[in-house]
């Protein structure tokens, strides 16, 4: 798919967002704009929008280096959630499950946090370590994490579950780790960027071509289905809608304004009887 009929796509679901909202003006303002792309045959806009596909191993070792860099509107919005969520958590032992370049990481033990970060990624875990000195990391995945039964007394795992297909034994993984009366918070892209805007992990190879990262959408009905399985109580989840557009903002941003574009969970393992 080029760009050009990539934002005619979006042009077409902004038409159908303003018709259903009653708001005929704005529905009549999208489909004007439609018409015009529709119409431009001098754009600028033949870029393909289908790009190579990496695993995760490839993906996250070539990102590294500026991972941090670009300006990211899925973070923009994850990061006050995920904050609010562990607001009111007393300091204690805390694990940041993909853990990445250290991000929640650094908030977490500026809060008196003891923080162990685990990620799958050597080369992201070396930036966290150049970012946090002295901080605990261990290398390792969903598939077994490097750590003890119970060890946990909040668990944060940001952005990363969208690289498994299946919820259930990842979040089974994230639950063992955590300590009776522990907190479990999930971060990941919302099912509507992932599925319907199709959106994707992306960053830019050594030579400067793009490439992404495959993810998979979860719908709400799968977080529920994979914490309640695990044994945790649901406290809450907080969709995060993308902003009204800028004046210098891409036509792309004005289209998806007040769609959700993060959804995170808050669980709580009981302390039993």
């Amino acid at each position: 798919m080029r760009e050009a009929d990539h934002l005619l796509a979006l042009r077409g679901l902004a038409v159908l967002r303003a018709a259903a909202a009653g708001d005929e003006a704005r529905a009549a303002e999208h489909l004007a704009q439609l018409r015009l792309v529709a119409s431009d045959e001098a754009t600028d806009r033949g870029r393909t929008r289908v790009l190579p596909r990496v695993g995760p191993k490839e993906g996250y070792a070539a990102w590294a280096p500026t991972y941090d860099e670009r300006r990211n509107a899925m973070i923009a919005l994850e990061e006050p959630a995920v904050r609010r969520l562990v607001a009111g958590v007393p300091a204690g032992r805390a694990l940041d499950v993909g853990c990445g370049t250290g991000r929640h990481m650094a908030r977490l033990a500026a809060a008196g946090h003891h923080v162990v970060g685990i990620d799958p990624s050597p080369e992201m875990l070396a930036v966290a370590r150049e970012r946090l000195p002295g901080a605990e990391l261990r290398l390792g995945g969903f598939e077994g994490l490097p750590a003890g039964d119970g060890e946990a007394d909040l668990v944060v795992c940001a952005l990363a579950l969208s690289h498994v297909s299946s919820l259930a034994d990842p979040v089974a993984e994230l639950a063992r780790v955590l300590a009776p009366g522990g907190l479990l918070v999930i971060s990941n892209p919302h099912p509507v960027a992932t599925a319907i805007l199709g959106w994707r992990a992306w960053f830019r190879r050594g030579d400067g071509a793009r490439a992404a990262i495959p993810e998979h959408a979860h719908l709400a009905q799968d977080y529920v289905a994979a914490l309640t399985a695990a044994g945790l109580r649901i406290e809450a989840c907080l969709e995060p809608v993308l902003p009204p557009a800028e004046e210098d903002d891409a036509d792309e941003a004005a289209v998806v304004a007040g769609l959700p574009a993060v959804i995170v969970w808050a669980a709580r393992r009981d302390r039993g009887p």
